[in-house]
């Protein structure tokens, strides 16, 4: 069997260190409140709502749905 060169290890561990990342994505993914708390987070670069004002609207919207 022939021997593999440097690049094609690389692109393995490359390949398994991308895999790695994804599952870790998946499972420690926020949800509900946290989504929410982020998402308006990634919106402003200054201000926005406090943590108990951000709380409240979140209850609010999840009543309206």
């Amino acid at each position: 069997m022939r021997a593999r060169g440097p690049e094609k290890k690389e692109d393995r561990v490359r390949e398994m260190f991308n895999r790695f990342i994804e599952a870790m994505r998946e499972t420690t993914a926020p949800s509900g409140f946290e989504n929410y708390l982020r998402s308006l987070g990634a919106r402003r670069s200054v201000g926005g709502p406090t943590i108990d004002e951000a709380r409240r609207d979140y209850r609010s919207a999840m009543k309206r749905r």
